[in-house]
């Protein structure tokens, strides 16, 4: 037989899955600004990015990597409670796992962050990945010099 406390936890948890209940916190004033304040970091990412050397790529995807996690991290926030692959997780009845999710969309946040910011361009990939006498294009004049004298 349930008590009263497990059953105002399925209640809690009900509500938090549903829907209807759950669409509502994606309307309010209060939900948009907490994910524009969140943002903050990715968004002063973004523009040192674009400012230094601009990779559509990488800001594009991460922009799109930190504002979906945002959401997700305003949401579990206001509504006290997040849903995962592991369950349904209350702030007040399931701190530990609640708080363990929190942190792991955290860490991801952290990553979306780093990618607008480390991803290289296609113009770096390729200075690194030539060795140092191709980067040069007078040295890539001398070896096809050398290398079509050589098949004479």
């Amino acid at each position: 037989m349930t008590t009263g406390k497990d059953q105002t936890k399925q209640f809690e948890k009900w509500r938090l899955v549903d829907s209807k209940d759950a669409l509502v916190v994606y309307r309010s004033f209060r939900f948009w600004k907490w994910v524009l304040v969140a943002m903050l970091p990715a968004i002063a990412a973004i523009v040192v990015r674009a400012s230094t050397n601009y990779a559509a790529g990488p800001i594009i995807g991460g922009a799109f990597l930190a504002l979906g996690i945002t959401a997700l991290l305003v949401h579990s926030f206001l509504r006290r409670g997040i849903i995962s692959n592991m369950g349904v997780f209350l702030r007040d009845s399931d701190p530990i796992p609640y708080w363990l999710s929190i942190v792991f969309l955290l860490l991801f946040y952290v990553f979306s962050i780093l990618v607008i910011l480390k991803a290289s361009t296609a113009k770096q990939v390729m200075d690194v990945n030539l060795p140092k006498a191709l980067q040069s294009q007078s040295n890539v004049t001398q070896l096809r010099g050398d290398i079509t004298s050589n098949a004479k």
